[in-house]
């Protein structure tokens, strides 16, 4: 729960534009917030199913999943990105390093498009780059 806190802590300085050195930005994990109607919610169902496939690629990547269920109170430091959604319908939203949006969809993200689309990022490249060195 202590990790979740500054995890969100951290999306929300991202976005509310906070200046940080790539070091500090490298520190910070990637988010994938999925919000539902229900926890039962046939796209979450399927969405959490596919994650589950590859906690490896995942843990790679530094991606942290947060599931937002209902109306039920939004997580802090997440108001900025996700108050005007509204709870009616399955969501899913990347959300970068730097805090900003990087994907969104109505529905479940494929792991395929998802790790293509972090594999694309200019931050993850370096990443790469220097675990090749």
């Amino acid at each position: 729960m202590q990790a979740l806190a500054r995890s969100l802590a951290l999306v929300a300085l991202g976005l509310a534009g906070a200046a940080r050195a790539d070091a500090d930005l490298a520190a910070q994990p990637r988010i994938l917030l999925l919000l539902s109607p229900t926890a039962a919610d046939v796209a979450l169902v399927h969405q959490r199913r596919d994650l589950a496939e590859d906690p490896a690629g995942l843990a790679e990547r530094d991606v942290q999943v947060i599931e937002v269920i209902g109306e039920a109170p939004r997580p802090a430091g997440l108001g900025t990105v996700i108050r005007d959604i509204p709870a009616d319908r399955f969501r899913a939203l990347l959300i970068g390093r730097d805090g900003s949006e990087k994907l969104r969809s109505l529905r479940p993200v494929p792991l395929r498009v998802l790790f293509e689309t972090i594999d694309a990022m200019p931050m993850r490249q370096a990443e790469q780059a220097r675990r090749a060195q």
